[in-house]
């Protein structure tokens, strides 16, 4: 699931919705540098970097998917 929401992994019953059914949850970063629109671009062209980090990191997980400073893409589990 792409999320937009980053307060999703603080909320104690989403969380655990999150845990209990298994879900593989990647959250989106926007920021003032990186508006929506070009992060979408970003992440459609590293749609192979999501996958291969998918298939290494066994579900349930939250992870930040996130445009660095220098335009290259990061993604980093959080749980």
């Amino acid at each position: 699931m792409l999320t937009a929401d980053a307060r999703m992994r603080y909320v104690p019953a989403e969380k655990q919705a999150i845990l209990r059914f298994g879900a593989r949850v990647i959250h989106l970063k926007v920021s003032e540098r990186w508006p929506i629109d070009v992060l979408a671009e970003v992440f459609v062209a590293n749609i192979h970097r999501v996958e291969r980090f998918l298939s290494k990191h066994p579900a349930p997980l939250f992870a930040v998917f996130r445009v660095r400073r220098d335009g290259k893409a990061a993604i980093k589990r959080k749980f």
